[in-house]
């Protein structure tokens, strides 16, 4: 049994909102695919979970409703694909994954008010194996790699696959060191790691970036890389999940009726 956790980063403080729900069905597999977003009121928050049915080669879903405290399993019968990546990227009241169909990768949209899924195909030539979803000046983006370094791509209209389009390319010339993105942060900002376990602040409103150096307590992250072998080959992935918060006092046992 899992426990689900609102926390706090600035004040430490913690709150367990629910028990993960558990499925009767036989032969299914907890995925640790995820989403937390809301619809045109910002307090009404959704927490969204996906599990793989190995039986029937399709996601469950469920949504977790603070407000309520409850659990809803709305149906999604879809087979045949699945999510390159485990957290959802929220904006302008959808949440967006990337997933994997047949050899061919697309974004999952979905719409946290109306609880509807929409598909939307990922600009031309873009490399799923090295892709970073985020948003960028109100935008969802992609920062893919590229043969000289890495493109950054902007879906300028809401849900409109045919407004993307390539808004920045750049590159260190650091030699010696593969870079990863792992977090678009404000301000058109992006958070990269690389081989020698060192952090970088890319700034595309500027062309440039800064070196973090005051990071000794993350050399475990060393430890992290993994290598997948696939279908699609074997590439080497930074194992770290990161994300931009704004701070606050909000207490997370003020953020749910329990």
């Amino acid at each position: 049994m899992c426990d689900l956790i609102l926390y706090n980063p600035l004040t430490r403080a913690s709150k367990v909102v629910a028990n993960m729900k558990q499925h009767s069905f036989i032969g299914h597999v907890l995925s640790d695919v995820f989403g937390f977003g809301h619809g045109e009121n910002p307090h009404d928050l959704k927490i969204v979970r996906f599990d793989y049915m190995l039986r029937t080669k399709c996601y469950r879903w469920d949504v977790f409703d603070l407000k309520t405290s409850s659990w809803s399993t709305p149906q999604f019968t879809e087979r045949g694909f699945y999510f390159w990546g485990d957290a959802g990227v929220f904006l302008n009241g959808f949440l967006y994954w990337v997933t994997s169909i047949q050899h061919r990768f697309n974004i999952l949209a979905l719409n946290v008010k109306e609880m509807g899924f929409s598909k939307i195909k990922l600009s031309h030539g873009l490399d799923p194996e090295m892709l970073l979803l985020g948003s960028i000046g109100g935008c969802l983006c992609t920062i893919n790699k590229s043969t000289t370094g890495f493109d950054v791509w902007l879906m300028k209209q809401q849900c409109d696959e045919n407004s993307w389009m390539k808004a920045h390319s750049f590159n260190f010339g650091l030699e010696g060191n593969r870079f990863y993105p792992i977090c678009v942060l404000g301000n058109g900002k992006i958070l990269m790691t690389c081989s020698s376990i060192q952090f970088v602040i890319y700034d595309t409103s500027k062309d440039s970036y800064k070196m973090l150096n005051a990071l000794e307590t993350l050399d475990h992250i060393d430890r992290m890389i993994f290598v997948c072998k696939g279908v699609y080959g074997t590439s080497q992935f930074k194992f770290v999940r990161s994300i931009e918060y704004v701070e606050s006092w909000v207490s997370p046992s003020e953020m749910c009726f329990i």
